[in-house]
């Protein structure tokens, strides 16, 4: 994850990190880029809810059961339709959905 937010910022793009206070310490392993916005949150519901709040879009990573979850709640936050749409503000499109 680390590597892909680096890419992200290097790139131009912004970078939100939302981590639970259980994973602060071991998330800061890699250094973040200067420009970052940083949320720490209580535990991963808060961050699953904070995620989808916040994003604009979603990749998942080979991972475990987590990313699994995570896909889950994102896909269903979006009524089960995952769509990608150039250009497109997400967070406005699932208000109007």
């Amino acid at each position: 994850m680390g590597i892909v937010s680096k890419a992200a910022h290097d790139a131009g793009g912004h970078v939100t990190s939302i981590i639970p206070k259980i994973f602060q310490k071991s998330a800061r392993a890699m250094p973040l880029p200067q420009k970052i916005t940083e949320h720490i949150v209580e535990d991963m519901l808060v961050r699953k809810d904070q995620m989808i709040f916040e994003a604009d879009a979603a990749i998942t990573l080979p991972g475990g059961f987590g990313s699994l979850d995570e896909v889950y709640e994102m896909t269903e936050a979006l009524d089960g339709l995952v769509v990608a749409l150039p250009g497109a503000d997400l967070k406005e499109w699932a208000k109007a959905a």
